[in-house]
């Protein structure tokens, strides 16, 4: 059974009844660097609801993460269930589960949602605007919004759009997802520490025990990917 907060993120990775489809300008291309964070290395909370439309409430879930550009994220779910998610720049993703053992993440889907979190997380505009069409909207709540439109006919067939917003004077980025049956995924990130690396990620204490306390398998993992080899065991 797949657990509600990955069923929720693997959506992101699976499909775009159109927005209008408008070229990658220069001028959107400098909309989204605004909205990527500056920092390398850094760590933050993270709020994502859900509207499913059989339901009278959404549902939530709340968690931590930590990011480093040279090694990957670990985006670990505290609220209502407890697990991380392990996105690595080795190719490697893990689902890390409280008290259960440790399980590769295999498949296009969740190759897709890596690269989407991490080219997020590192400001990579370059495998946005490869991926997405990018149509710029006014919000008077939020300012400047993003609209992502997905090219790729796999990913159209479940999502419909991305919407980025990084609201002024905040340090968090809002991202909505809207699927194919109008159904909205809302994730508000907000980063609350940065990191200053040295020559290697295992030297900076702030970073390491950051990592470890967060999720003390998943930086492991972080830090050393290694595919696990035998089901349900490392």
């Amino acid at each position: 059974m797949i657990r509600p907060f990955l069923l929720m993120l693997c959506l992101m990775a699976s499909v775009v009844s159109s927005v209008s489809l408008s070229a990658n300008t220069p001028e959107n291309i400098k909309a989204l660097k605004s909205m990527m964070p500056e920092a390398c290395n850094f760590s933050g909370e993270f709020t994502q609801t859900k509207q499913i439309k059989s339901l009278p409430v959404p549902l939530v879930s709340m968690g931590e993460f930590i990011y480093s550009c040279d090694l990957g994220l670990i985006w670990k779910t505290q609220k209502p269930i407890v697990e991380s998610l392990v996105f690595t720049n080795q190719k490697l993703n893990f689902l890390v589960p409280e008290k259960l053992s440790v399980e590769n993440l295999d498949g296009v889907q969740h190759d897709f949602l890596a690269n989407l979190l991490l080219g997020l997380m590192a400001g990579n505009t370059e495998f946005i605007t490869k991926e997405f069409d990018i149509q710029i909207s006014k919000n008077d709540a939020t300012g400047v919004e993003l609209s992502l439109v997905p090219k790729n006919k796999m990913v159209k067939q479940a999502i419909d759009s991305v919407a980025l917003a990084k609201p002024s004077a905040k340090n968090e980025l809002q991202i909505s997802i809207t699927d194919k049956n109008q159904q909205v995924t809302r994730i508000v990130s907000s980063e609350t520490q940065q990191y200053a690396m040295n020559d290697k990620l295992s030297k900076d204490a702030a970073f390491s025990e950051s990592c470890a306390s967060l999720s003390a398998d998943g930086c492991k993992l972080l830090l050393n990917p290694v595919r696990i080899t035998t089901s349900g065991q490392n």
